[in-house]
């Protein structure tokens, strides 16, 4: 078996799974090393958020969502970080464009109608 950055990703995908997120992230972060993918960086973004370690959470899904700011969902959990460094205008314009590529994604849908019902506050 080729031990590539997919393998990795698979073996840190289970550890990550089964709550085991040290070990997920020693995978993910060879299968970074091997091949930079958006879905290594989301799951490296989940992996620290479950020990605690925002700062590394944080340049990883700045780093997914650099990869591909297309995925909704990637973007929108960026948007959710922007929120969390007070950087509201940049998440709104981060969900607008989520909803113009993919009007139907629940999720962006939601916070976006948060942030703005907050403002008419």
């Amino acid at each position: 078996m080729i031990r590539d950055g997919r393998y990795y990703y698979g073996l840190g995908l289970e550890s990550y799974e089964s709550g085991n997120f040290e070990e997920a992230l020693r995978c993910l972060l060879k299968s970074a090393e091997l091949q930079k993918h958006f879905k290594t960086f989301e799951l490296l973004y989940e992996s620290y958020s479950a020990v605690g370690d925002e700062y590394e959470a944080k340049k990883c899904i700045a780093q997914a969502f650099a990869l591909s700011s297309g995925n909704s969902k990637v973007a929108t959990k960026f948007s959710k970080m922007l929120l969390r460094e007070n950087q509201r205008e940049q998440a709104k314009e981060v969900l607008q464009s989520v909803i113009f590529k993919n009007p139907t994604y629940g999720p962006a849908r939601e916070l976006l109608r948060f942030l703005d019902s907050e403002g008419n506050s």
